[in-house]
This record gives structure tokens, C-alpha cells and sequence, in this order.
């Protein structure tokens, strides 16, 4: 299923969190080994790395 929203869990919470972080689907995720931030690449050739939890943008 193709969409352009990220899920954003916290582990032994409840919290959720869902980010629109691209105009079109998103391609790949990685989160940081610090599990601080994560980074995301879309078929809209962009590049976007966020802090958790709440979605803060480091840069676009």
C-alpha cells in the first residue's frame, strides 16, 4: 500500500503519532542507532529527517 504518511509508535506507550512527510509515497525510513531522529526519502525526490517523538523537522 502505497501512501505519504509515517506512523511514529513509542514503544510501551500508547502515544502515536502520523506525519505527513511527503507528497507522494514514501520510499524508505531509517532511524538513527540513537533512536532520536529518523530520516525518509519519497517518490517526490525528497529528503526529510525528523526528530522524535512528536515529527519536528531537522531539515527538508
Amino acid at each position: 500500500m502505497e501512501n505519504s504518511h509515517v506512523e511514529v509508535l513509542h514503544a510501551g506507550k500508547p502515544d502515536r503519532y502520523q506525519l505527513l512527510l511527503h507528497e507522494s509515497c514514501v520510499l524508505s525510513l531509517k532511524f538513527a542507532a540513537s533512536g532520536k531522529w529518523f530520516v525518509s526519502t519519497g517518490k517526490d525526490n525528497l529528503l526529510n529527517a525528523w526528530r522524535t517523538p512528536y515529527g519536528a523537522s531537522l531539515f527538508q
